[in-house]
């Protein structure tokens, strides 16, 4: 077993009319090697039972959809036009899950671009630091051959 990488994103989901910030770490066998900052969902619907609004709640957490853990790609597809993303997408896998009956998904990591917040996907500040390392530490996984990291998504 090589390398085990970890993403794990958590939040805390309450009713706020502002924008909810949450905590994005990286860790390789249980070691620490980045915190980012970032978040999910969009202004107002950032509460503990919007992750079952499509389109606006946060992504729902792993135990929420009965998942051991969801999957982050390594390689990112370019979506430079695409309004809200506008640069790189690293796809959340699976492309669906069910929250309470409700399909929600298309999620993935991208910069949050356009309005703050996101549709459901895991968003960091295009303009810091964390975004431009989050995409370098993708690259570098993807060169050791890791085609995909696991991804943790806990709420309190």
């Amino acid at each position: 077993m090589g390398m085990s990488y970890m993403l794990t994103f958590f939040m805390d989901l309450r009713p706020s009319n502002t924008l909810l910030e949450g905590r994005m770490i990286l860790t390789k066998n249980g070691e620490l090697i980045d915190i980012y900052r970032a978040t999910s969902g969009s202004v107002g619907n950032q509460d503990r039972d919007d992750t079952d609004s499509k389109g606006r709640g946060a992504i729902p957490a792993t135990m929420e959809v009965g998942l051991k853990n969801y999957w982050v790609e390594t390689k990112a597809i370019p979506m430079p036009n695409k309004k809200g993303i506008e640069g790189n997408f690293y796809a959340i896998k699976p492309f669906t899950v069910s929250v309470g009956g409700v399909q929600r998904g298309d999620f993935g990591v991208h910069a949050d671009a356009n309005v703050p917040g996101s549709a459901g996907c895991i968003v960091l500040p295009p303009d810091g630091n964390g975004w431009k390392v989050f995409q370098e530490r993708m690259r570098d996984i993807s060169k050791e051959g890791v085609g995909r990291v696991p991804l943790q998504v806990v709420y309190w």
